[in-house]
């Protein structure tokens, strides 16, 4: 089994550790895109974020700064961005908005729906991590690890955490 294409779109400054210390294949079929605002401590996001790159040389995770420093910036930055994000590259991909503010995204995860037809979510990410939303078989969580395939992850247990 492997994944169902997968992007997720991450306020930062509200839930910081969703992606803490997680390390990412370089197969993967996981997009990640982080917004900050434009004042963000970017020696903090370097130190918490991976500079790690897909095998074609795309960035795992993309990171995008607000153009103002204004309160809701991220926001909007993050609606905007994923309105007019190209879902069509993939088959129905899973889309997961994820912010430290319960449901704010809520009405953004509907429209998604709707009009680029994708299944998308919602996450309160002061509660979760990326390794949460994905499939069981496919993560370590006590590696913090995502495996391309589930029998990677398989693998990797029974070899690792089965003595």
């Amino acid at each position: 089994m492997t994944f169902v294409y997968t992007v997720f779109f991450i306020e930062w400054e509200t839930c910081k550790d969703f992606l803490r210390d997680i390390r990412f294949p370089t197969r993967s079929q996981i997009e990640v895109h982080v917004f900050h605002r434009k004042d963000t401590d970017q020696n903090q996001l370097r130190s918490m974020i991976p500079d790690k790159r897909h095998h074609d040389g795309r960035p795992i995770i993309m990171k995008h700064s607000s153009l103002t420093s204004f309160p809701n910036a991220v926001e909007d930055l993050l609606v905007y961005y994923a309105s007019s994000f190209d879902f069509s590259r993939h088959k129905k991909p899973d889309v997961y908005l994820v912010s430290g503010q319960g449901r704010r995204y809520e009405e953004l995860a509907k429209i998604l729906r709707k009009d680029k037809r994708v299944s998308a979510w919602v996450i309160d990410g002061r509660r979760t991590t990326l390794l949460d939303w994905l499939d069981a078989n496919c993560v370590c969580k006590m590696c913090k690890f995502i495996f391309e395939s589930a029998h990677e992850g398989v693998q990797h247990y029974d070899e690792f955490h089965m003595k």
